[in-house]
C-alpha cells in the first residue's frame, strides 16, 4: 500500500506569507549547504542536513514559523528512529518534511522581478515540462520495483504522484494568487524528485550486487577492457582510443536528471586537479537530451571530455542503466575498477584505485586530452 506524504505547508501557506519567505531565502538556502553531514549513511546525512537547518536558522517570518513547527517534530522523530537501527521508519519520516523544506529553500534562486512576473513563471512552467517527463520516466523504469523493502519503493512512487500534483498545480497557483506561490510549488516538485534519487541511492547503496547487475554489459558481466571507442564529444572533437593509450581514463555515465551525478562529476574534477594530466575523463551522458548535456558541461567547466552514448557505446559497454557508473582503466587499457551508484563508498574507492594506479613518483607529461576549448 502506497502512503500519502504529508505535505502541510499546501494548509497554511497564504500568498503573504510566501513574499515573506522569498526575502529569506537566500540566507536559508545558504545554511543548507553550510551545515556538515556524516556520510556513512544517506538518511542520516539528510537528517543532520535538515536538523542543521532549523537549528541554525534564526528567522522569524510566518513561514518558517511554520515550517519548523511542522519539520522539527519529524526530524526528531526520524533521528529517534536511526537510534533505534529503525532505517526504513526514518526515512519515512524524512519524506514528510522534505519537500516543504526544499521546495522553499529553492524559491529564492529566482530573481526578484521574475518571482513577481506571471509570465516568466509560465515560461518557466512551459520550460520544465520536458524536464519533469523524462525525470519521471527514467525514475519510474522499475529498478526500484525489486527491492526488499516495499517502504522505499512506496515512498519513492508516493513523491513521483506528489511531483505531478504540485507541478501541474503550480501555474494555477500562480495565476490565482502570486507567481512567487506558484514558483513555490514548482520547485517542492523538483525537491519531491530529489527525494526519488535519494531512494534510488539507497537502493544502489544497500544493493551493490543488483547495481552491478544493472550497469555490466548483459553478455559478458563485465567490462575486462577499455573497448576501442571514436566518437565526436560535444565541443566538435574527436576522442579515439589512439589518444587515450597511456593514461589512466575514467568513463563516467552520467545522466542530466541525476543530482548525485553532478556531485560525482565536480568531485572528479578536484581529483583531476589534484592528478593534471595522469588521466583522462570521458564524461558519457546517458537518456539524456544533447542541449541538456551541454548547459551542463558548460556551466561545471571541467576539462573532461564530454559526450552523449551512442549505440556503438552501449554494445561496447552493455546497458548501463544505474547512474552515475565509473569505469576505471588502468595505462594498459585493462579494467581497473567499477563503481555503481552514488553510494557512500563512491569517492573512497575511486580515490583508492587512482592512487594506486598513479603513484605519487615522476610520471612523463603528456598534453591533456580536453585542457584545450571550451564547451560551447
Amino acid at each position: 500500500m502506497h502512503r500519502t506524504r504529508r505535505t502541510r505547508v499546501r494548509a497554511f501557506v497564504p500568498a503573504v506569507i510566501v513574499a515573506c519567505a522569498v526575502a529569506a531565502a537566500a540566507v536559508w538556502h545558504a545554511s543548507v549547504a553550510r551545515a556538515a553531514v556524516p556520510t556513512d549513511d544517506l538518511i542520516a546525512a539528510q537528517v543532520a542536513r535538515w536538523t542543521a537547518v532549523l537549528t541554525n536558522e534564526t528567522r522569524t517570518d510566518d513561514l518558517w514559523g511554520q515550517v519548523k513547527a511542522s519539520a522539527q517534530p519529524e526530524l526528531e522523530r526520524s533521528a529517534q528512529a536511526l537510534r533505534d537501527g529503525r532505517r526504513w521508519l526514518a526515512l519515512e519520516r524524512l519524506a514528510a518534511v522534505w519537500a516543504n523544506m526544499d521546495g522553499a529553500c529553492r524559491v529564492g534562486r529566482y530573481p526578484a522581478a521574475a518571482r513577481a512576473d506571471l509570465a516568466a513563471l509560465e515560461r518557466e512552467w512551459t520550460r520544465a515540462k520536458p524536464e519533469f517527463d523524462r525525470i519521471r520516466a527514467a525514475a519510474a523504469d522499475g529498478s526500484l520495483g525489486s527491492q526488499e523493502s516495499a517502504v522505499v519503493r512506496a515512498l519513492a512512487e508516493a513523491a513521483l504522484s506528489h511531483s505531478r500534483a504540485f507541478y501541474d498545480a503550480s501555474i494555477e497557483y500562480g495565476r490565482n494568487t502570486t507567481p512567487e506561490f506558484g514558483y513555490f510549488y514548482l520547485e517542492s516538485a523538483r525537491a519531491q524528485l530529489e527525494f526519488v534519487e535519494l531512494c534510488r541511492s539507497l537502493v544502489l547503496a544497500g544493493r551493490s550486487a543488483e547495481a552491478k547487475a544493472l550497469a555490466a554489459p548483459a553478455d559478458t558481466g563485465e567490462v575486462r577492457a577499455l573497448p576501442d571507442l571514436a566518437f565526436t564529444d560535444l565541443d566538435g572533437r574527436t576522442v579515439s582510443s589512439a589518444d587515450l593509450v597511456g593514461r589512466v581514463v575514467i568513463v563516467d555515465f552520467w545522466a542530466t536528471w541525476c543530482p548525485p551525478c553532478r556531485g560525482a562529476l565536480a568531485w572528479l574534477g578536484e581529483m583531476k586537479q589534484r592528478y593534471g594530466n595522469r588521466f583522462v575523463v570521458l564524461a558519457l551522458a546517458i537518456e539524456s537530451d544533447e542541449a541538456e548535456a551541454r548547459k551542463v558541461a558548460g556551466a561545471l567547466k571541467l576539462p573532461f571530455r564530454f559526450g552523449i552514448r551512442t549505440p556503438a557505446m552501449l554494445r561496447a559497454f552493455g546497458d548501463v542503466s544505474a547512474v552515475p557508473t565509473l569505469l576505471v582503466f588502468d595505462q594498459h587499457g585493462k579494467a581497473a575498477g567499477a563503481f555503481y551508484g552514488s553510494t557512500p563508498a563512491l569517492h573512497q574507492g575511486v580515490a583508492a584505485t587512482l592512487e594506486a594506479l598513479m603513484p605519487p613518483a615522476a610520471i612523463p607529461h603528456t598534453p591533456s586530452l580536453g585542457e584545450r576549448g571550451s564547451h560551447r
